[in-house]
């Protein structure tokens, strides 16, 4: 469900250009659901993010962290230094619609999502999670990948 909310068909060309460009180019990141469990999947983006040469800031979050990685874990978005630009989202399928709204007011541009359990699985609970996802996309305009993705990677940059 590479998805994209209703309040972008009012967006202008450029918006929805600046929006792709945070999506394949962002100023920073914000890994949303930083742990430091041992080989879990927000550790293995961090670890890329750094091997391949992410110039711009990357901000671990995770409102029961200080740190993870050797570096300090945001509790919220209001904490962070400077507002999102892309957040990757690795938290429960139940806590998605709602970081996406949070991450739009927050000033993200894009997110991907990486977390599973919405459309790819065929029961009620997904459906509605699923339906709750579009929902919180058509109100906030923010472009997604995903859900159930494995990131994205931008070959020019």
């Amino acid at each position: 469900m590479a998805a994209q909310g209703a309040q972008a068909a009012g967006a202008t060309p450029a918006d929805r250009t600046a929006q792709v460009r945070a999506l394949l180019n962002p100023r920073n990141i914000v890994i949303l659901g930083a742990t430091d469990k041992p080989g879990n999947w927000p550790q293995r983006v961090w670890r890329n993010l750094n091997r391949y040469g992410f110039k711009g800031p990357v901000f671990p979050m995770n409102p029961s962290r200080d740190t993870v990685w050797e570096t300090r874990c945001y509790r919220s978005f209001g904490e962070l230094p400077e507002p999102p630009d892309h957040v990757i989202i690795l938290i429960p399928a139940r806590f998605v619609a709602d970081a996406v709204r949070d991450a739009s007011r927050a000033g993200a541009r894009s997110a991907t999502v990486m977390t599973s359990g919405f459309g790819e699985v065929t029961d009620e609970g997904s459906a509605e999670l699923t339906a709750e996802l579009q929902r919180a996309l058509d109100e906030t305009g923010l472009v997604i990948s995903g859900p159930n993705c494995l990131g994205n990677f931008n070959a020019a940059n």
